[in-house]
C-alpha cells in the first residue's frame, strides 16, 4: 500500500510517498508537485499486477525492432529495409538517454524530460520524430501486457508548419502543354520516351499521387474512374507496401488521363507489371526520373530558375509540387479536409490542415467532380 504525505519544510512544499518494497520494508520518494505523486502512486498500482520480461526502455526498443523487422507492428507487413534504417537511427537516439528508472517505473514527467533533452539537442522535425517512435515502443509494450500504460500518452512536439511552393494554374498548365509538345517532338527518341513520361505528368497534377507512388503504379490499379494505391517504391528503390495505411486509398481521377494511361499501358500484359515500368520491369528510379523527364518540361515550361549555390539552372518546382498543386485544388474548390485528407493518403487530417489549411475557403463540398476535372480544367 502507498500514501502520499505533504511535508512543509525550509525549501518549500513537498509531497513524500512511502510505498512496499516486498521483503524490503518501506520506500521513500519525494516529488515537488502532488500530481507528480500520484503518477509515482499509479505507476505502482498498475505495474505490480505485470509479469514483465522487458525491464529497460533499451531492451523494449530492441524488442521494437525486432517485431517491425519479423512481425510487423498490430497485424501490419514487416517494414521494408529502408524504414527499419530510419527506426535504427531513432533507436540508437532513445537508447543515447540516461533512463534512470525502469520501464513499468515511468510517468509522464519521465517523458516531459526526455522530450526537453531532445530538442535542446536536435532540430524540432526530427525530435517529434523519435518522440513519436517511442511512443510506438510503448504502444507495442501494452500490447504484449509488459506495461499497463503509455507513459508518453499526451506528450506531443507540434509540427512546424511545413514551407511548401505551390504553381498556380497558369504554371501546371505550361507543364501539360510542354509534356505534349514533348510527346509530339520531331525527334523519334524524345517522343518515344515521352510516349511514358506525358501520362506520368498528367497523372501527377490529376491524382496528387507521391512520385514514388505513380512509378510503382500496377496495371491492376488502373481503374475505371480512378487509381487505386497498394504499393510504392521505397528508399531503396523496391517496391513495398505504403508507408501507412492512409497510404491505401483509391483516388478519384478523371477520365482523360484514364484514358491516356490506359492508350500507353494497351490491352495485354500482367496485371502485376508496372505500367511505367523499364524493360525488365523494374520501376523508374526517381533521380533517373527528374533528369529525363522532368528538367526537360520545366524547361519546355520556361519554368527554370537560377541556383543560388552553384550558379546553374535548375527547375522552379520539384516534382513534389504537383501533389501540393492537386491538394490545394481540392481544397480551395471542395474545403473538405476529410476528403483531401483521403485522397492524399494522410494519417491525419491535422497533417493536411497544418500543410494547406490556409487555402481552405469557405465553399460548397463538390468533391469527386472537382478531382476528376482537373484536367480538363488546365487543358481549356
Amino acid at each position: 500500500m502507498a500514501d502520499i504525505r505533504k511535508r512543509e519544510g525550509a525549501t518549500g512544499v513537498r509531497y513524500q510517498v512511502r510505498y512496499a518494497r516486498p521483503g524490503r520494508g518501506h520506500g521513500f520518494k519525494t516529488f515537488t508537485r502532488r500530481r507528480d505523486a500520484q503518477h509515482f502512486v499509479e505507476s505502482l498500482s498498475t505495474h505490480k499486477h505485470l509479469d514483465s520480461k522487458i525491464k529497460t526502455v533499451p531492451d523494449a526498443v530492441d524488442k521494437w525492432l525486432d517485431i517491425c523487422e519479423h512481425e510487423g507492428r498490430d497485424g501490419r507487413p514487416p517494414v521494408s529495409l529502408a524504414v527499419l534504417k530510419l527506426y535504427r537511427g531513432r533507436a540508437k537516439i532513445i537508447k543515447d538517454y540516461r533512463w534512470d528508472k525502469s520501464l513499468q517505473e515511468l510517468t509522464q514527467p519521465d517523458l516531459v524530460h526526455f522530450r526537453s533533452w531532445l530538442l535542446r539537442g536536435r532540430s524540432r522535425d526530427q525530435s517529434r520524430k523519435v518522440l513519436s517512435s517511442l511512443h510506438s515502443v510503448f504502444i507495442e509494450m501494452m500490447n504484449r501486457a509488459e506495461i499497463d500504460r503509455d507513459p508518453a500518452a499526451g506528450i506531443r512536439i507540434q509540427a512546424e508548419a511545413p514551407s511548401i511552393e505551390i504553381p498556380n494554374h497558369d504554371e501546371v498548365g505550361r507543364i501539360l502543354k510542354a509534356a505534349d509538345q514533348l510527346a509530339t517532338d520531331s525527334h523519334a527518341q524524345i517522343r518515344a520516351a515521352w510516349k511514358r513520361y506525358r501520362p506520368m505528368i498528367y497523372l501527377g497534377v490529376a491524382s496528387g499521387m507521391r512520385p514514388q507512388e505513380y512509378v510503382a503504379l500496377p496495371r491492376r490499379d488502373v481503374l475505371a474512374t480512378g487509381i487505386r494505391v497498394s504499393q510504392a517504391m521505397d528508399r531503396s528503390g523496391k517496391i513495398a507496401a505504403p508507408k501507412s495505411r492512409a497510404g491505401h486509398r483509391v483516388i478519384d481521377v478523371g477520365p482523360e488521363t484514364i484514358e491516356m494511361i490506359r492508350e500507353y499501358m494497351g490491352d495485354k500484359g500482367d496485371d502485376d507489371a508496372l505500367v511505367f515500368g523499364t524493360e525488365t520491369g523494374r520501376p523508374i528510379q526517381l533521380p533517373p526520373f527528374r533528369a529525363s523527364a522532368w528538367s526537360p518540361v520545366m524547361r519546355r515550361a520556361g519554368l527554370m530558375v537560377e541556383d543560388e549555390k552553384t550558379g546553374k539552372q535548375r527547375p522552379r518546382y520539384t516534382p513534389y509540387a504537383l501533389r501540393h498543386f492537386f491538394a490545394s485544388r481540392l481544397l480551395q474548390e471542395s474545403g473538405d479536409i476529410k476528403y483531401v485528407q483521403s485522397q492524399m493518403g494522410h494519417a491525419r487530417a491535422s497533417l493536411t490542415f497544418d500543410t494547406y489549411g490556409h487555402l481552405l475557403p469557405a465553399k460548397d463540398d463538390t468533391r469527386g467532380a472537382v478531382t476528376r476535372g482537373i484536367i480538363g480544367s488546365l487543358k481549356s
